[in-house]
């Protein structure tokens, strides 16, 4: 957890104030997160409408790809953008590009089977690397 700053009422911990930003990593069981960073999950009569693993890749990879395009990169409609790396992030770039109107979108990962996948999910153009180590060209 994080640095106790005194006690509360009836014996209970403070914690100091967390950044309202979704800048929060943990790989703890339970974590206290603010309000502002939790997505309530609709339910259904059978249950929660999405899976705890479904949930966890739109908490996780969903908000990191969608950040990336459209906070840290800022792509704009007619943006050109090359992911590398078609994992869980990398994916959920390729589809924040296609909401943003990139005119390319370039998807470079080894696996065929990712390739695919980022095609379906908006990619322009992929690239197939090849696993291993990359030597230095000039």
């Amino acid at each position: 957890g994080g640095k106790e700053q005194g006690s509360g009422t009836g014996g209970s911990v403070r914690f100091p104030r967390l950044n309202a930003s979704f800048h929060l990593g943990t790989l703890a069981t339970h974590c206290v997160v603010p309000v502002n960073a939790c997505v309530p999950i609709p339910m259904r009569e059978s249950g929660p409408a999405l899976s705890s693993e479904a949930a966890a890749i739109i908490g996780c990879a969903g908000q990191t790809g969608y950040g990336s395009v459209f906070n840290t990169a800022q792509v704009e409609a007619g943006s050109v953008v090359v992911v590398i790396g078609c994992g869980a992030v990398g994916l959920c770039v390729v589809q924040a590009a296609a909401v943003a109107n990139a005119s390319l979108i370039f998807a470079l990962d080894f696996r065929t089977e990712r390739l695919r996948t980022a095609r379906a999910l908006g990619a322009t153009h992929t690239i197939a690397t090849e696993a291993g180590d990359v030597e230095m060209r000039e």
